[in-house]
């Protein structure tokens, strides 16, 4: 969740992480203490065309904005002058399609010593990977399939994009741009790993720990930790792909692992989880 970007400024405001398991619940509604996950995550900076749209009024910052090189100098300003929000070794998203102000972002992370720098949109980011990867700048693809030309930041957007980047060493993840999309966000990591030779594993972290780590989660979030919190779902076959479906699921609370054998018939081939009935195996 990010707070409403102000006029003429690239800042977009702090982000914040909390589990909404609590607010659906019968006799729910607020959310409580214990359901934020992190309550300052990172601080989101804008750059780019995106940028340029949401210049304007007031004059002055508005019209240093509605320029590239007016926009560099402002975050040179910004990162010169800390101001409460931007602590040392506090992490730093940048919202960048285009290759060169990616590059920006670099010389930026190295001439002022910003701790951790996190590339959200990322559609041009494959042609800095071994830069990216060995300055320890994670990237965050959104929206998940870059279209060519749908924006002037864009033009040289790759279908594998998440592989290269995942093969030269970058941490990667994958976010969408509404909520309504959720729903389709394991399969948007499925097409992602299809088309860049990943395993089903290294999809998986596309929307796990990926993500979780880019955007400075807790330690423990986006994955699946003996001892910690059980927050996961059970597929009846491979989670990326379209055929499969949810057989279980545990939000907050204590799982006990059975063996596989023991939850299934052998002569029926049936899954018998919790007596319910799901339906002929997968593999």
């Amino acid at each position: 969740v990010l707070a409403p970007r102000a006029a003429g400024s690239l800042v977009q405001g702090n982000s914040s992480a909390f589990l909404i398991y609590g607010a659906v619940q019968p006799g729910g509604g607020a959310l409580r203490d214990s359901d934020v996950v992190c309550e300052e995550c990172a601080v989101h900076v804008v750059y780019g065309q995106a940028a340029k749209r949401a210049a304007g009024a007031p004059p002055g910052a508005g019209g240093m904005l509605a320029s590239i090189s007016g926009q560099a100098a402002y975050l040179r300003e910004l990162f010169e002058r800390p101001s409460r929000w931007l602590t040392p070794g506090r992490r730093v998203v940048l919202h960048a399609n285009k290759a060169e102000h990616i590059k920006t972002a670099l010389w930026h992370k190295q001439r002022y010593g910003l701790g951790a720098l996190t590339v959200m949109g990322g559609a041009e980011a494959h042609l800095l990977a071994g830069e990216l990867a060995a300055a320890g700048v994670a990237v965050v693809l959104n929206p998940p399939r870059p279209m060519p030309l749908a924006d002037i930041d864009s033009y040289r957007v790759r279908w594998d994009s998440a592989g290269v980047l995942l093969r030269a060493g970058v941490r990667v993840g994958l976010a969408i741009q509404d909520s309504s999309q959720g729903a389709s966000l394991r399969w948007e990591a499925g097409l992602a790993a299809d088309r860049g030779g990943l395993t089903t594993a290294e999809g998986l972290q596309l929307v796990t720990s990926g993500p979780a780590r880019a955007l400075s989660l807790p330690a423990g979030q986006g994955t699946i930790t003996v001892g910690a919190p059980a927050n996961l779902a059970v597929f009846s076959g491979d989670p990326l792909s379209l055929d499969s479906h949810v057989i279980g699921m545990a939000v907050q609370t204590t799982v006990e692992c059975t063996p596989l054998a023991n939850l299934l018939d052998a002569e029926t081939g049936v899954w018998k989880v919790g007596m319910v009935d799901y339906g002929p195996t997968q593999t």
